[in-house]
């Protein structure tokens, strides 16, 4: 094993210029290569939990998420081409609880949040347009049923009908926001300084690499005695 140090300590004496040099190029180049140089993105995230009232184009996830997803809605309600040029910033998924999960990601928190902000909102203000026609069937239906002159053999169909109508309109619920706007973490890239440091450490890894791997080699059958 001394003989081992030994050489290993004259490699080093040798090629400590080599090592070093290593270590400043690696140490130099880190920052300027590609890797780490991704622009920053930001996230923001909200949860809109669906609503209930007869409705499968905004109560159901699946065809919430294919009308989330289709160019005609932000036409419609945002701005006309929004869609074909942000699609690839927007992530719309469910949960089982019939919760649909909006994620945008944009340039600046900024972005993020008023873009996504957008995108919620427009989507709240169509399903409660929805969800107070519906509302106004049912009362429509009520008025005209109260307003029914009705005998005596069918008074009693006349209440359960109204008791109907009136659970009806009670047990309906409109879209609600369960999660506001908020931003989430993404991955942070690396610093300048940084990708310098891991350049150096790695720099530092190779040249001990390269000194004591073929010293190790050459007199491994002596060190395993």
């Amino acid at each position: 094993m001394k003989e081992f140090y030994r050489r290993v300590a004259a490699r080093i004496k040798r090629r400590w210029w080599v090592c070093a040099a290593i270590i400043l190029i690696l140490g130099i180049i880190g920052p300027v290569m590609p890797f780490g140089k991704e622009e920053q993105s930001y996230s923001a995230e909200a949860a809109v939990k669906l609503g209930s009232y007869e409705n499968n184009s905004f109560n159901d996830p699946k065809q919430v998420i294919q009308l989330l997803t289709s160019t005609a809605f932000y036409d419609d309600h945002l701005e006309e081409d929004w869609f074909a040029e942000n699609s690839n910033s927007l992530t719309i998924k469910s949960a089982s609880d019939n919760t649909i999960y909006f994620i945008y990601r944009g340039s600046s928190k900024a972005e993020a949040a008023q873009s996504l902000k957008k995108i919620t909102t427009a989507f709240l203000a169509v399903d409660n347009t929805q969800f107070n026609l519906k509302r106004k069937i049912i009362q429509k239906n009520i008025d005209a049923l109260e307003t029914l002159e009705t005998s005596s053999d069918t008074s009693v169909d006349k209440q359960r009908f109204l008791y109907e109508l009136e659970t009806s309109q009670l047990a309906i619920k409109p879209a609600t926001l369960v999660k506001d706007v908020s931003l989430i973490e993404n991955a942070r890239t690396l610093t300048a300084k940084e990708i310098a440091i891991v350049g150096v450490i790695l720099g530092v890894m190779f040249s001990i690499l390269m000194i004591v791997a073929p010293e190790y080699i050459r007199n491994y059958p002596q060190i395993t005695r």
